[in-house]
């Protein structure tokens, strides 16, 4: 990541003491239910806004879940973590001072692509569906950096791709500064202490065909191939179905290897994204962020 510390990035994003210990945790085989909630209980508020997502609609539970406890109980470790790094994300995107670009609906648009990626593996394990659902939340937190580090850079990426309608803003990104959203992204949750496979997903979620390429050490070269495409295409799709709205409009053809990857048939995809419009729309009308 050497051009990324040429270009001194001073303000990286911080996740607080507690999710950070909780994601050294949960690299444990031992980890127990009791040790999670713990961790998570240090910080009443996080505790707080954390049952109130998992009270959600999305998550279709029949009855309600009143302590942290019977919450990590019911939805697993995953899920939880998902939801506690959910909430503390949340806040690196308001923290966004340019005036030409819409933070919330970036924001809503990397839950789309989260609730999109996920949706898209809902045939597999849960989780690696909650993999994926993490995967969609930070794919685009690499953006948010840049746009608060580099001001008057990101003033000339935006000109460049709202000038050529068929320049990414990937493309632009590294053609100013010699890396993009995507690097950073990836370098920032490794940082964070995610598995490897996460920002993995995060670096080739606009260029998927390169994993066959990527040679970097992977618990599970298979798993993170999966999260990889599923990223990508729900990153499409989000866009597609206007789910919330990317700072980069341009939506690319889906490669019909993509499908195969994900074992997605053209019978049954029409299903998937109803469902997924149907989960976006549950998201933001109860989770209020």
């Amino acid at each position: 990541m050497n051009k990324i510390d040429t270009i001194k990035i001073r303000e990286l994003p911080l996740l607080p003491d507690i999710l950070l210990h909780l994601n050294r945790v949960l690299h444990s085989k031992s980890v127990t239910i009791d040790a999670v909630n713990t961790i998570i209980e240090k910080d009443p508020a996080l505790t707080a806004k954390i049952l109130k997502l998992a009270n959600s609609s999305y998550y279709g539970l029949s009855y309600l879940v009143g302590t942290l406890k019977k919450a990590i109980t019911v939805l697993g470790f995953n899920t939880i973590r998902n939801l506690a790094v959910t909430v503390s994300v949340s806040g690196v995107f308001t923290r966004n001072p340019h005036r030409s670009i819409d933070v919330q609906e970036l924001w809503h648009h990397s839950i789309g692509c989260a609730i999109a990626s996920k949706s898209l593996l809902s045939k597999k394990d849960p989780v690696i569906q909650e993999k994926a659902f993490m995967c969609g939340i930070l794919h685009d937190i690499g953006k948010i950096i840049i746009f608060l580090n580099l001001p008057e850079d990101t003033k000339k990426i935006l000109d460049k791709i709202r000038g050529n309608k068929f320049l990414t803003q990937s493309e632009a990104e590294r053609e100013l500064l010699g890396f993009d959203h995507s690097d950073l992204g990836s370098f920032i949750a490794e940082k964070w202490h995610f598995p490897k496979e996460l920002a993995c997903s995060i670096s080739l979620h606009h260029n998927p065909e390169q994993f066959a390429s990527f040679t970097d050490k992977l618990e599970n070269r298979n798993e993170a191939e999966t999260l990889i495409y599923s990223v990508y295409a729900g990153n499409q799709i989000a866009k597609a179905m206007a789910l919330g709205t990317s700072s980069d409009p341009l939506v690319s053809n889906i490669n019909p290897v993509t499908w195969e990857k994900l074992g997605i048939t053209e019978k049954n995809l029409p299903s998937i994204l109803l469902k997924i419009k149907e989960n976006f729309r549950d998201v933001i009308d109860s989770w209020n962020m």
